[in-house]
């Protein structure tokens, strides 16, 4: 175990004793069993750790795809902001230095520690064994995208982190299948997202699908409006006929 392995391990327990982030994930329509699987952390505000962009965040891991923790992200916790920002003010003397580090602590509602993000796929560890037996997968652009989808039966789930693809992430997925599908956000620039990494995944050699979702939905707001028992069928239909296009309508 690595150092991170051990902080995670302490984020877990704290995640017990906080009733703001069980309160939060609940929030979000997510479950317990996220945490019980290993899949959620909390860093307390007042932390002693050496991760001071993600003191008063729920935690997500990062894990390569043969399951070792290389980051952790943190989600902002709106109920925890303020005390958050005074805690960085406390922690460091430079007034300019702590100017910066809340700057950056306010600006993304999701911090990462750094990694190569193009080299990884988040939740791959977890989800591979689904993805081989489904014989596909589905990349999204975001942790609570995968965290939702999974929370409600989709157990082939991934993300990039991000609008683009990588050759060496397509490279990667190849190990476990032969088909890719993206959903994105339904705006302008998720829909040129999609097409963009379809483009690259088919001149790479693999079969590329995506899911359009009505007007305004993103996947995480999708889990929570539909029952979205029927996706694995479509999407497994789509295949066969090799039509590129999944179409949600909305209700």
């Amino acid at each position: 175990m690595s150092y991170k392995d051990d902080y995670f391990e302490q984020f877990r327990k704290n995640y017990i004793d906080s009733k703001v982030a069980q309160n939060y994930l609940k929030s979000r329509q997510l479950s317990s069993n996220l945490f019980e699987q290993g899949q959620i952390a909390f860093c307390p505000i007042y932390s002693r750790y050496d991760f001071a962009y993600l003191k008063g965040r729920l935690i997500v891991p990062i894990r390569n795809v043969h399951g070792d923790l290389i980051a952790m992200a943190g989600r902002q916790i709106p109920e925890t902001l303020n005390q958050s920002i005074e805690a960085l003010y406390e922690t460091f003397n430079s007034a300019n230095k702590t100017q910066e580090k809340v700057n950056k602590y306010t600006k993304g509602k999701w911090i990462n520690e750094p990694y190569i993000r193009n080299r990884n796929l988040y939740f791959l560890d977890h989800s591979k064994d689904y993805v081989m037996e489904k014989n596909y997968i589905i990349l999204t652009e975001g942790y609570f995208d995968v965290l939702s989808l999974y929370d409600n039966g989709i157990k082939n789930v991934a993300a990039l982190c991000g609008t683009s693809i990588s050759d060496y992430q397509i490279a990667l997925l190849s190990r476990f299948c032969d088909n890719i599908v993206v959903l994105m956000d339904s705006d302008f620039p998720g829909k040129t997202a999609s097409l963009k990494i379809i483009d690259k995944i088919k001149k790479l050699g693999l079969n590329a699908y995506r899911i359009l979702l009505p007007e305004g939905l993103d996947p995480d707001d999708f889990t929570k409006k539909y029952d979205i028992s029927f996706l694995d069928q479509a999407i497994k239909t789509s295949i066969e006929k090799k039509s590129q296009d999944i179409t949600i309508y909305g209700k």
